[in-house]
């Protein structure tokens, strides 16, 4: 049977404001070794920082990284699947969308983490053990 994305996704998310810095978003994702954050706006789930939007908006774009908002370079929004989602069909989405990090949800709609193709890529070598 297909090892499910619940199975292994990551659940300490970072989370940050809308209206933070992108600077401190950068600080944040550095001190805990992770590639993303989650941003939110009002309590809610509004979009997603990465390291690669970091890099095209404020490294290598025109926004000022000590000056520019998590809300302002973000992508949104952030695709999810359920937490019985296969990780065969993650994998499919990810590809099919060009995306590297899918939202897990159980049934109720609330988040319950994230799986990443490093997630996934860490799965693989398991299926042939």
């Amino acid at each position: 049977m297909d090892a499910t994305v619940k199975q292994i996704m990551t659940t300490e998310l970072l989370w940050v404001d809308y209206h933070d810095k992108v600077i401190a978003v950068a600080a944040k994702m550095y001190e805990r070794n992770i590639g993303s954050a989650l941003v939110k706006k009002a309590g809610e789930c509004e979009g997603i920082i990465t390291e690669r939007d970091i890099l095209r908006h404020c490294v290598m774009g025109s926004l000022n990284i000590f000056n520019s908002k998590a809300g302002n370079i973000m992508s949104s929004p952030v695709l999810s699947v359920n937490e019985g989602t296969s990780v065969i069909e993650a994998c499919h989405i990810m590809r099919e969308k060009k995306i590297k990090k899918l939202l897990v949800m159980d049934n109720k709609d609330a988040i319950k983490g994230i799986v990443t193709m490093t997630d996934i890529v860490n799965y693989l070598p398991t299926l042939y053990e």
